[in-house]
């Protein structure tokens, strides 16, 4: 994503493959880490609405330290990230937006709504030939239990259901010594030479996290992090939709943690206003291709993009960056200004050529 990335040597070098040749980036880390690490119990993050409120200020701030790249703003998060965006969204549009001009979101291999975000988990295992039909089965039945607990508002018991009646459980079953499912479909996984390079002396020096482990973690937050991830932020993306907030979500085929066709039974799921246009031929594929190679397929209806990445995995830009860019740049400057259709769409052949 950003100008440098670390080798397996350790040197540094140029990424040429960064969104910054597309965008300026602004990364917000987890509130209390970092240069704003702190000890102190009650600065940290517990619900949705203080980690919104960290956020917002974070951005409000920014701005006014930076008056002068003040412009259209997108907010963005991939996998377990993305289920921060709604409640960031959803606090800018009731706040100020003459401070943060929040014009589109970007949702990649995201949560959104947990019940439905696993919810053919199962079957896709099943069909890749990944575990047996016993086991799809199961999971089956822990969904129905999840489905449940979520209805009665029990977000502790839904995110364990989760966590150790469906990802837990297929990771047993899955039939390969020491591999899970993200192992399996070519997910997301720490470098070793990346953990090396930010274990270095003068590294933590700069990172200014003195002797405190990378490892510590605490308990409150990590508590909050696991329950609220069984809560729905699901509503407050409803509320960006219906406030005409433009959607990109795009998804990895190869993601056997949160499953393409999961994702598509939230989105077919969620009460907004183009909700009918989902259910008709103008919510067709059609194909993306960037530099001459097929990238994905997307399909839209009013502001919502949804695009499935062809052979990537979990967190599509560790497979595919240069082109999910290029995917989101194109978002970006067509929702910017309202437009109804990517530049280079032809709707007779059915290409997206970026």
């Amino acid at each position: 994503m950003f100008p440098f990335m670390t080798g397996e040597d350790g040197v540094v070098r140029v990424n040429d493959n960064d969104l910054t040749q597309y965008a300026n980036i602004l990364m917000v880390d987890n509130t209390r880490v970092g240069f704003s690490h702190t000890l102190d119990p009650t600065y940290m993050v517990t619900d949705y609405d203080m980690l919104a409120e960290e956020l917002y200020a974070a951005l409000t701030q920014f701005f006014l330290l930076f008056p002068d790249v003040k412009r259209s703003v997108y907010i963005g998060g991939t996998s377990a990230a993305a289920f921060k965006i709604p409640p960031l969204g959803e606090m800018i549009l009731r706040r100020n937006r003459t401070v943060v001009d929040l014009s589109g979101v970007i949702i990649g291999d995201g949560f959104v709504d947990l019940e439905t975000d696993v919810s053919k988990v199962g079957d896709y295992m099943y069909n890749f030939g990944l575990i047996e039909k016993a086991v799809a089965r199961n999971t089956s039945n822990t969904l129905e239990a999840l489905h449940a607990t979520s209805k009665a508002g029990n977000s502790e018991l839904t995110t364990y259901y989760f966590i150790a009646g469906i990802s837990d459980e297929i990771n047993k079953r899955i039939g390969f010594k020491n591999m899970d499912q993200q192992d399996i479909m070519q997910a997301f996984r720490f470098h070793d030479h990346w953990l090396d390079f930010i274990e270095l002396p003068e590294i933590r020096a700069k990172l200014h996290v003195g002797q405190l482990p990378y490892t510590v973690i605490y308990g409150p937050a990590e508590k909050f992090f696991g329950i609220y991830l069984g809560k729905r932020p699901r509503d407050r993306l409803e509320y960006i939709l219906n406030k005409r907030i433009p959607l990109l979500k795009y998804h990895g085929q190869y993601d056997g943690i949160l499953t393409y066709q999961s994702s598509i039974a939230t989105l077919y799921n969620l009460d907004w206003y183009g909700q009918n246009c989902l259910r008709t031929k103008q919510f067709r594929r059609s194909q993306v291709w960037v530099s001459g190679q097929l990238f994905g397929y997307i399909r839209r209806c009013f502001g919502l993009w949804e695009v499935l990445a062809i052979q990537s995995p979990h967190v599509v830009q560790l497979k595919k960056p240069k082109a999910l860019w290029l995917m989101a740049y194109r978002f970006m400057k067509n929702t910017t200004s309202q437009g109804s259709a990517p530049h280079g769409f032809d709707s007779h052949r059915g290409r997206n050529l970026f």
